[in-house]
Parts: C-alpha cells; sequence; structure tokens
C-alpha cells in the first residue's frame, strides 16, 4: 500500500485498490500483446535490477526480463531471465 492520503471510510487509495486483478481492464491469463507480457512480468517479479547471464561482461548498467523460448505463452519464473540489454540483444539474435 502506498502512503497516499484516503479517506478514514476507504482501505486503499484508488490507484492501490486498481491493481492487478482488481482492475476493470485486467484480463485472465496469458496477455496477447508483447508489451502487456512484458509489464505483466515486471508487476509480479519486480524490476529486472541485474544480469543473470554467468558469461555477462557487466558493460550495460540497463536490465530487461527476456523470455527464455520466445513464445511468451507463460507468466512463469523459470521461463523469464534478467538480462542486461547487451546481453538480450546478443540472446535475441542468437535465438530468433
Amino acid at each position: 500500500m502506498c502512503n497516499k492520503r484516503i479517506s478514514t471510510r476507504a482501505t486503499h487509495c484508488l490507484s492501490c485498490a486498481n491493481k492487478g486483478a482488481n482492475n476493470p481492464s485486467y484480463k485472465e491469463g496469458i496477455p496477447k500483446k508483447y508489451t502487456t507480457v512484458h509489464y505483466r512480468i515486471k508487476m509480479l517479479y519486480g524490476k529486472a535490477d541485474r544480469c543473470e547471464n554467468p558469461f555477462c561482461e557487466g558493460k550495460s548498467k540497463r536490465y530487461d526480463w527476456s523470455n527464455k523460448d520466445h513464445k511468451y505463452d507463460s507468466l512463469d519464473r523459470e521461463k523469464w531471465k534478467m538480462l542486461c540489454k547487451i546481453c538480450h540483444s546478443d540472446y535475441d539474435n542468437q535465438n530468433l
């Protein structure tokens, strides 16, 4: 819950009350859009903050969530990994 001021009758502010499955536009299952899947992964597991590639040279300080099999059909953590921008680009180019 955030630190926004709310009325004494409310239990959550409006933006906190409408997150995730409580949001009226939330759809069950796996989203179809690439950006929506990545957004959902970020909301479930947090912002990518490191590179999980053991061979990373550590040149980039920006990180992404990368789908391991490029199918985007699962929100399971084991199907995703955090990669720096350089490793993510290399991974995508090798696996397309």
